[in-house]
This record gives C-alpha cells, structure tokens and sequence, in this order.
C-alpha cells in the first residue's frame, strides 16, 4: 500500500469521526449548520485533493451526446472498469468511497497459500517426481478437506491432532514414509508462512499424532524386486535377438546395458559416445534425463517432455569400470549409429536421428517380459539386480568394504546400498552359499570356542 492511500484512508476515517461530531454539536447548539457546511466544504476540498493523489488514471468531460464525466478505476487482481458520471463532484465523490474501502485481507488458509507454496517448492528441487507426488497427495488428501478453508491463524492444535490422526485411522495410512509424504503439505506451508511472518504462531509444532500405529519399513519380497540368475539370461539373449532382427531398434541393446552397470535408466539415455573410454574401459556418467512438466489453465500439473541436465547429487557424477560385454555393447551401439547415420548431439542411444528417452527402454523391457513370460519389473528392478549381484560377489568373497560398489552405484553412502539394493538373484542356491560362507575364512574364529560354543 502507498504512502498517498494510506494518508487518505487515515483522513477519510477522521473525516466520518468528525462529521459524526457535527450532528452532536448541532443538536447541542455548538455549532449552526451554516458553520457546520463551511467546515465540511474546507474539508471536502482536503479530501479531494488527497484521493487526486491517489487517483493516478485521468478525469475528462466526454464530447458529443454523451457529455457526461468519465474516468477509469481497476482494484488489484481485476480488469479495468470505466466510470461515467453526470458532473465532475460526482466523481469525486465515487472515487472517494471506492479508495476508502479497504480491500479485505486475503485469508491465510492452506487452500490460499498452497499455489504459493508449490511454486516456492518447485524452484527448490530438482525433483519432478516429488512435485507429482505433492500434487497427488493435495488432490486426495486436502482438497476436499473442510480443514484447507480455516485460517491459520485460528487452526487450534486439536484440529491438526484430529486431522492427522484421521489419515492413519479413517483413510489407512499407516505406512510411515507414506505419512511423512502426505503430512509434507501440512507442515511445510505452516513453516513458510511463519518464516514469512504470515501468521504469528506454527500451531502445527504443538500438534500430535498416533505414531504407535505407523509401521516400520519392511523390505519387500526379493521375487518383486530383482531378476533371477535364469530371467536375466534369458532377457540377455532375447534383447541380442531382437536387436539383430532390426538393428534400428537400439534400445533393446539398452537393456543390455542396464544389466551390465547397474546405471539409472535416465542416466543410460543420455550417454554421449564421450563418456566412454574404450582404453580405459571406463564409462563417465555426467548427466542424466529430467522430465519437465508445465502448469495448464486450471492449474494442474501436466507432462511436458524430458531433457538432459546435471545429476541431482554429486554422487551421481562418477566413472563406472565396464565388463568386456559392456564394451562390446557401446562398441557396437556406435557402430549401428555410424552405419545407420543416425545421431542427435553425440547421444548414444538414438533412433531416427533423436535420442531415445528413457520410457522406450522400459517398455522394450516390458516387451521381452512378456514374451519370455516373466513378471514385469522396471528398470529400476535391473538396477536393483546388477547391485545385488555385485553385494553377493563381495559376501562370496569376504569383501567387508563395499564404497566401491556404493561409488559405481552413485550414491551418497553405503546405507542407502544396503538398505534398499541388498536382495537375493539365487534364493534356489542360498543352502550352499550359507554353507560356502559359513566354512570362509571370517568365520574361522568360531573354532577357538571349540565344543563350548
């Protein structure tokens, strides 16, 4: 607000306190309504001088029939709207009641601040995938809540307890990463609108929930999340298969691939044919493919496309040694790309002169699957395969430091490896590799207990 309305409002304001006074003086005979008029016509005239000052659109006499006085008004948010009036006071007095009405102060709710809120989020994260799930979770948890409609400000912390308790008891959500995603909205408009200095209190702090009823993170079925030894193989050959009946389609050698580094299937995609190192044997992951997505008219999230750009982590940014079949694999993929005359900014993966995005793999993934008869599972599931294969190469060999596999898988520590990437490929062969393991030399100690262990 402007130093020029906020001295006319505040003058507007002690004018009616004024006039008010008037009636009382007349009725009490201190002063005459001849008195009374030139006080208001001195203050009429301040008063008009004050909104002019306010009032940055012009006032003209129209010419022609129409003679009448015009000038042009527009409140915040809102199109313009051209006023007529018969004389020039008349305007005047229009726009002195149309700047002394204060605009009503928009109400801090979640449903007001949360387009605030996600914009302010999106530009702090990389992640598209994070601002689909928040997206998800405003749409089915929030949206048609009661709750997003009361200001902040008089949300009570039993509300909050009462809402949140809710989504575990009513809607089920008992799953604790799963809660933690859906309470984000929640929590993170309170704290930015308290950083803001929006609202006074973060009532959301003082709020509880039945955290006794939240599970613990269970780790899925092996069979759910990796290839066995056998379908892996046989996905292997199959993709060799169908690359040769049609050499055109390179992504089914990108399967291939997948299995033989364990890469992300974002970062496959945008291979260049100089990150590989044939001497060296070594491949350098530098980038990775992001999708974009654009808001449309009513404010929904909607898929754009996909680009090559920087890793989210520095992790992410690493040189993976390569097997001879990998080798083979990029050898022959630059081939296939010099032969074919195919190419789009160096990219290894391409097909008719574009680069292949990431979903064509998976579904040439999907593809051999069905053909071979094999549960569908994602890249992702190849990914968790190869790492798997490569932790059970170290256990088979008393290899306590795993920060090599860690670096080649990209990521920041080994925890993150071995709480999400340790399954089992051989689960038909795990009697004789517990018994392999047991007689290796790290457990060699147990003998000293001898018969009283």
């Amino acid at each position: 607000m402007n130093d020029n309305l906020v001295e006319f409002r505040e003058y507007a304001e002690k004018y009616e306190k004024i006039c008010k006074g008037f009636e009382e003086q007349i009725e009490a005979e201190i002063l005459t309504f001849d008195e009374v008029r030139e006080k208001k016509e001195i203050m009429n005239k301040k008063l008009e001088k004050l909104v002019l000052k306010v009032h940055t659109y012009s006032i003209k006499q129209m010419t022609g029939k129409d003679n009448r006085w015009c000038t042009t008004v527009k409140k915040e948010g809102k199109e313009r709207k051209i006023i007529k009036k018969n004389t020039y006071e008349e305007i005047i007095d229009y726009l002195i009641d149309f700047y002394k009405v204060k605009e009503e102060k928009k109400a801090i709710t979640l449903r007001t601040m949360y387009p605030v809120w996600i914009k302010y989020k999106s530009k702090c994260t990389k992640k598209s995938s994070t601002i689909r799930r928040i997206e998800g979770d405003w749409k089915k948890y929030y949206v048609n809540d009661p709750i997003v409609d009361i200001p902040l400000e008089r949300m009570t912390k039993s509300q909050i307890t009462e809402w949140l308790n809710q989504r575990i008891i009513k809607d089920g959500v008992t799953n604790r990463k799963a809660f933690y995603n859906l309470v984000t909205i929640f929590k993170n408009i309170f704290i930015y609108c308290y950083d803001e200095e929006l609202i006074q209190e973060n009532t959301y702090l003082r709020a509880t929930y039945r955290k006794d009823l939240l599970d613990d993170y269970t780790k899925p079925e092996d069979e759910t999340q990796v290839f066995t030894k056998d379908e892996l193989e046989k996905i292997i050959e199959l993709a060799y298969k169908k690359f040769k009946e049609n050499v055109r389609q390179t992504s089914y050698l990108g399967v291939a691939l997948l299995f033989q580094t364990g890469l992300r299937v974002g970062e496959l995609v945008a291979l260049r044919s100089s990150d590989y190192d044939k001497k060296k044997k070594i491949l350098h992951v530098s980038q990775g493919e992001t999708r974009t997505y654009f808001r449309n008219e009513k404010g929904e999230l909607q898929y754009e496309g996909s680009v090559v750009g920087d890793p989210k982590k520095m992790a992410s940014v690493r040189d993976i040694p390569l097997t001879e079949e990998a080798c083979g694999i990029i050898d022959l993929l630059i081939k296939t790309n010099n032969t074919n005359e195919q190419s789009d900014e160096d990219f290894l993966f391409v097909y008719n002169n574009n680069r292949i995005k990431g979903n064509a793999v998976l579904k040439r993934l999907y593809a051999l699957c069905d053909e071979l008869e094999i549960d569908r599972r994602s890249t992702h599931k190849i990914r968790k395969t190869t790492l798997s294969n490569m932790l059970d190469v170290c256990i088979k060999q008393d290899i306590a430091d795993i920060s090599a596999i860690r670096a080649v898988a990209g990521h920041v520590d080994e925890s993150t490896l071995l709480k999400n990437y340790l399954f089992s490929t051989r689960k038909d062969e795990m009697p004789e590799l517990i018994s392999t393991a047991l007689t290796s030399k790290s457990w060699k100690h147990l003998e000293t207990f001898g018969n009283n262990f």
